[in-house]
């Protein structure tokens, strides 16, 4: 499938403290490889893509060790404080190319295929929208802390948001801006 020129941005400049181990999460190995080489493959086997930003720490030098470094899609970039700064910084180093659309994915969710960046491209070009993103339905009760007492939420009127997500670039750009 052929595209209009489309980026890819994976942020890994995290620590994943959350994580509570010695390295990144990004790095903790699957099947004897780093969680991100499972990552980044379909973005690296798809026609869509053209080119993949991935916004990381300077100093883990551990990413010179991944197989697709030097790869002629790739590129790495110094990330920011967080994932909305990693991406900005991110869509700012590629300003002068002509994307129109962008991929952002987390680089610790490897449960991509090809058929699903498809599915998200063809879908923001039939639907004109600025963003089309997966979901998954909530099914656990949700609660609203209150001081006089916990009330219950309709979880009908909410959605939990997954990645990859594809934007329109400059609309992307322009509501980053305006959140940082």
């Amino acid at each position: 499938m052929k595209s209009d020129k489309v980026l890819a941005i994976i942020p890994a400049a995290g620590s994943g403290t959350r994580f509570n181990a010695e390295m990144p999460k990004q790095f903790f190995l699957v099947g004897g490889k780093p969680l991100i080489e499972y990552t980044v493959k379909p973005f690296l086997e798809s026609d869509l893509v053209t080119k993949i930003c991935i916004p990381i720490n300077k100093i883990e030098g551990i990413y010179k060790n991944l197989s697709f470094f030097n790869h002629p899609k790739v590129e790495f970039i110094e990330g920011g404080n967080s994932r909305a700064e990693s991406v900005l910084r991110g869509l700012e180093h590629n300003k002068n190319s002509d994307f129109e659309y962008v991929y952002t994915h987390d680089s610790v969710r490897p449960n991509l295929n090809i058929k699903d960046l498809e599915k998200l491209y063809e879908e923001i070009k039939s639907s004109n929208s600025d963003l089309v993103f997966f979901y998954v339905p909530i099914r656990d009760s949700i609660k609203e802390y209150r001081k006089c007492g916990d009330t219950t939420i309709s979880r009908d009127d909410y959605y939990l948001v997954q990645t990859p997500q594809i934007s329109n670039r400059k609309c992307l750009e322009i509501s980053l801006k305006k959140c940082i």
